[in-house]
């Protein structure tokens, strides 16, 4: 992940950025990517504990981490407190103590919390196996597959906008990063349905696993309707909270709007995600993500955008298509998954 963050940049030569914005985003990249490692190991540590159904504990190291990239981003970005003025460039060495700082503070808690010494999660190293990790990897793999294809269509989409301008730039960030927070919504509860679901199914209750599942789904694209409504009638007052200049607000809501049409499939995409991965369907779900995110959302974004001159209107309207045909087909795997294991269970019970 190291290595293709810090050469994703080749893919601006692409799009003939200009030299200006390549020069900045390619320092903003190196910086960030010295983060990485950290990321990854939060990771591990978080779903270890999300795992023993202590959830609160990431969200406060989550919070730290928030913290230090306030503090940091206004220090490095700016130049305030003694500190050279980066810009950018210093938004991504924040991105990384950032993920430090976390990493750092869960260790730091998990070696001397006394709570969590019947776990061993450090002193039992050596007995890790081929075996139990094997299982493991067969069902995160796909997951960590996946998150890449969502992480990196999202990079990809802002480096094609680009070739639109700074003020088509700024304004997809605008609207991304609110976005973004909404979004957290359907996500947690797709992280929460996988644990739920799962445990039905442990129970082989496969009437409650359903119920659970299309409960979840029907509750996240719910909620992201709602949202979407706020977004369409407030769009421009929500893009006054990031700027003053009249170009770029009018640019930014209008990508808001086109933000609140794609949330309500991404609700249920993300909350579908979650149901699959207790089904432990997670192969074929890495497969229709991939299709709709790279294959037709990228693939349709592209030749609206560049070939048929809708300009950065036509990048978002491919990224409604991906995520339109992912929900369609998520649910429709979730409705042939749950078919098949209760009548596999059926006959079982014959």
């Amino acid at each position: 992940a190291w290595v293709t963050v810090r050469n994703m940049l080749s893919f601006m030569t692409f799009l003939q950025v200009e030299p200006q914005v390549f020069d900045i985003a390619q320092e903003y990249m190196k910086a960030f990517s010295w983060g990485l490692p950290a990321a990854f190991l939060f990771a591990s540590l978080r779903g270890f504990y999300e795992g023993i159904s202590i959830s609160r504990l990431t969200l406060y190291f989550c919070l730290i981490g928030l913290v230090v990239n306030i503090v940091g981003n206004y220090t490095l970005i700016f130049g305030n407190f003694g500190a050279p003025e980066l810009g950018a460039v210093g938004a991504g060495w924040t991105s990384a103590m950032s993920n430090w700082a976390m990493v750092a503070g869960l260790l730091i808690y998990s070696l001397f919390n006394k709570k969590f010494y019947q776990y061993q999660i450090f002193s039992r190293l050596k007995e890790v196996s081929w075996q139990g990790i094997k299982p493991i990897l067969r069902i995160g793999t796909p997951i960590g597959i996946s998150f890449f294809i969502e992480v990196s269509v999202f990079v990809i989409f802002s480096l094609m906008m680009i070739r639109f301008g700074f003020k088509a730039l700024a304004a997809n960030q605008i609207a991304l990063n609110y976005l973004g927070f909404t979004f957290m919504v359907p996500l947690g509860l797709g992280l929460a349905s996988t644990t739920r679901v799962g445990m039905a199914l442990g129970n082989l209750n496969i009437s409650r696993a359903r119920l659970i599942g299309w409960l979840s789904i029907a509750f996240g694209g719910s909620l992201m309707l709602t949202s979407s409504v706020i977004l369409i009638l407030f769009s421009r007052q929500i893009a006054g909270w990031f700027t003053n200049d009249e170009a770029l607000l009018l640019i930014a809501a209008e990508f808001l709007v086109l933000g609140a049409i794609f949330q309500v499939p991404d609700g249920i995409q993300a909350t579908s995600v979650g149901v699959l991965r207790g089904w432990k369907d997670t192969r074929v779900t890495m497969m229709i993500i991939f299709f709709s995110f790279w294959v037709i959302g990228l693939g349709s974004g592209y030749h609206l955008a560049f070939v048929l001159g809708y300009g950065a209107k036509g990048l978002w309207y491919g990224l409604i298509i991906g995520l339109g045909v992912q929900a369609i087909l998520l649910c429709s795997r979730l409705c042939y998954i749950s078919h098949r294991s209760k009548l596999r269970l059926d006959r079982q019970t014959i």
